[in-house]
């Protein structure tokens, strides 16, 4: 497959069928009411990104929540534009079981974006990754956001990581598209 023909998109920890993410509930911390409403908002929002079939989506991991069908997933996973691929964090249970949906799936990739800029995909941050020093990137998700604040100290102490998270919870609910993820590591120089 040629990534640089596609369009190339980037998210993580949508966690469809989680309820326990939405507002009230035991770790809520996704301003949804129903699990309903939560799945609408993540397919719409890949959608409005997503726009067409020449368009490859790489989830980073925890995209289905062990409480979601596989029949569910199948509906899920079929009303989002582009092609898929996904990188297996600790909650893909359901995603193994609709292997055949994914274009692939690995434990973790490197891929270039168009630009030739090496970037490593893995559901966990790390403080260093292949071809770290010789400039390459990495996206993670995982962390639903909270290891910023560790960032931004590291970053004060002169440790400077072009590294982030890709996840739905620090991104509007949408994936990021290539450009996108561009701008992001350039604002770390």
């Amino acid at each position: 497959m040629n990534l640089h023909a596609l369009k190339m998109f980037f998210t993580a920890d949508e966690h469809y069928g989680h309820k326990n993410l939405l507002r009230g509930q035991s770790i809520g911390t996704r301003p949804f009411d129903t699990l309903e409403e939560m799945e609408k908002t993540l397919i719409d929002n890949h959608n409005a990104v997503v726009t067409d079939r020449y368009s490859l989506t790489f989830h980073i991991g925890d995209m289905f929540w062990k409480h979601c069908t596989v029949d569910h997933a199948r509906k899920i996973i079929d009303q989002l534009r582009g092609a898929h691929i996904l990188i297996f964090g600790n909650h893909d249970e359901i995603a193994k079981q609709i292997i055949g949906k994914f274009q692939w799936v690995k434990e973790r990739a490197q891929i270039k974006l168009s630009t030739g800029q090496v970037v490593i995909l893995d559901h966990y941050a790390g403080l260093t990754w292949n071809k770290q020093i010789h400039g390459s990137w990495q996206l993670y998700g995982h962390s639903h956001g909270q290891l910023e604040v560790t960032k931004e100290r590291l970053k004060q102490l002169g440790f400077i990581l072009h590294s982030f998270d890709a996840g739905v919870d620090c991104n509007n609910f949408r994936p990021l598209s290539e450009q996108d993820v561009i701008n992001k590591m350039q604002s770390y120089l």
